[in-house]
């Protein structure tokens, strides 16, 4: 999807990462599921896949409220992130 080889990526984590963390920062609030009865919307079956995934990347920055979201879709869906195995 980047059109470049793993090496070549993995000597670019460090850009990769700014280009992430700063998406990651311009999200908006993202409404819990508490806010919703606890049931989860499309939007939270398309977005937190990929947010879930972004865990297993070491020392990327992740703002509060999307790392809460993230938390709160997890316990709801009782699915794991992958924060104790970032690499």
């Amino acid at each position: 999807m980047i059109e470049r080889l793993f090496e070549q990526a993995l000597g670019e984590t460090l850009l990769h990462k700014k280009a992430v963390e700063k998406m990651l920062a311009g999200l908006k609030v993202l409404p819990l599921p508490a806010d919703n009865g606890n049931t989860l919307s499309w939007d939270d079956v398309l977005i937190y896949p990929t947010l879930r995934n972004l865990t297993m990347v070491k020392g990327l920055v992740i703002p509060a409220h999307v790392s809460h979201y993230i938390q709160a879709i997890a316990a709801l869906t009782g699915t794991h992130t992958y924060y104790d195995r970032a690499i």
